[in-house]
């Protein structure tokens, strides 16, 4: 009897873990898109290291283990995760050295600033010195990442998902009680964080800054109400948008779900919002508050210094936070800005969770599955209510729309 469970549970492990090779397949070929072909041969090293390490030599290295013993499972992973990161870092420490010392780089000046001018309306008298900006540093360069290390995460959740089916309970449930080393008596929905729109680079107005704004549902209210809520607002904002000579602009859905809406300036789609939650009846700023996905990093010109906030517009860095301070002070709603300047890593404490826009057959499963999990814990007694929360820290790295919609999927 325990060959016949023993041979049950690997087979099961095996099957999934070719199920995960899939998904890191599927997953990677998906995110390619109209960028650099530097970033496309990236990620298909990544993919390819993956799924050579889900064939050979993860499978081998887990065959006979139990699933069910995932402390253990982990450990092995991160073992083996830690032995390829130190290969590979001695391979580049290797290379370092015989290409000898790098060369100092080259630091961009900025531009100095203009003659005051009197016609100039947008500074302020008296706000702007005339000292010498800061010399602005060069490109950072790009964040390392070890090919083939989405393979670990991967098949970690694959022998998540195998000791959850042996043990006949869902997923959430069998990872919530190895967090606590128990089965939790109550269990809490992390609050959806809901893209409204994009005025991002892929955008047809020259506006292209604002590549999201997040909106921010007030804590103790149910996924299927907020989500309720957020269609009749976007609903609210297609009206105004078609009807309304002042918001007049072109709403083009984009693969991510969300509405690509083309304005000029970053006050427009804040304007839009604010109007159709006024005319929705939700109080911006209490009820729902908004975050704002700059990805000011793309779209730097290091060339010039700047950023190109729109086409033909460019800001220094200073002028940018000046910008930033009296897009906050004038809509209050704003609480979070997301890569305001260069490069930062983005992450989100656990009482908050980022799927996307709320349109397109996959984000909606994310989102209906969200639904179902709160319906079951409410029917089981064990959904507990959180009346406030922290709000989104976006200080450590984390994919948010991979690893988490996975779970949430399950």
């Amino acid at each position: 009897m325990m060959q016949r469970t023993t041979l049950h549970r690997g087979r099961g492990l095996l099957h999934c873990l070719q199920q995960r090779k899939e998904h890191v397949l599927s997953c990677c070929l998906s995110l390619s898109g109209p960028k650099e072909a530097l970033l496309d041969q990236q990620r298909a090293a990544d993919v390819t290291t993956a799924a050579q390490w889900i064939n050979e030599p993860l499978s081998s290295m887990l065959k006979g283990s139990n699933p069910c013993q995932q402390s253990e499972v982990d450990h092995m992973l991160s073992n083996f995760f830690m032995v390829r990161y130190l290969e590979d870092k001695d391979i580049q420490n290797k290379e370092k050295e015989e290409l000898g010392p790098p060369s100092e780089p080259e630091v961009v000046p900025s531009s100095p600033l203009p003659a005051p001018s009197k016609d100039k309306k947008s500074v302020d008298k008296g706000k702007k010195s005339a000292t010498a900006e800061k010399p602005f540093p060069p490109a950072e360069p790009p964040e390392a990442v070890l090919p083939g290390s989405r393979a670990v995460g991967s098949v970690s959740l694959a022998v998540a998902r195998t000791g959850a089916q042996i043990q006949g309970v869902p997923l959430y449930r069998y990872i919530a009680a190895l967090k606590n080393r128990e089965d939790p008596t109550q269990l809490h929905i992390p609050v959806p964080l809901i893209t409204l729109l994009s005025c991002g680079r892929t955008s047809t107005g020259k506006l292209s800054l604002l590549e999201e704004v997040i909106l921010i549902p007030r804590a103790g209210q149910r996924v299927k109400q907020i989500i309720t809520k957020t269609l009749e607002l976007q609903k609210e904002m297609m009206r105004i948008m078609n009807t309304s000579t002042k918001h007049g602009a072109q709403a083009v859905l984009c693969d991510s779900g969300v509405l690509a809406v083309s304005y000029e300036r970053p006050e427009q789609p804040l304007d839009l919002i604010t109007e159709a939650c006024s005319n929705s009846g939700l109080a911006l700023g209490t009820e729902v508050q908004l975050a704002l996905n700059c990805a000011a990093p793309e779209l730097m010109d290091y060339t010039k210094g700047k950023y190109e906030i729109a086409t033909g517009v460019l800001k220094t860095p200073d002028e940018l936070v000046d910008m930033y301070q009296t897009l906050v002070s004038k809509y209050p709603a704003v609480v979070a800005l997301i890569d305001p300047l260069r490069r930062e890593a983005v992450g989100l404490g656990l009482d908050f969770v980022k799927l996307g826009g709320l349109s397109g057959a996959e984000r909606m499963t994310k989102y209906n599955r969200l639904i179902s999990i709160e319906e079951e814990l409410s029917q089981q007694g064990i959904l507990a209510s959180k009346e406030k929360h922290p709000p989104p820290l976006f200080r450590e790295r984390a994919v948010l729309n991979t690893d988490t919609a996975s779970v949430v999927h399950d």
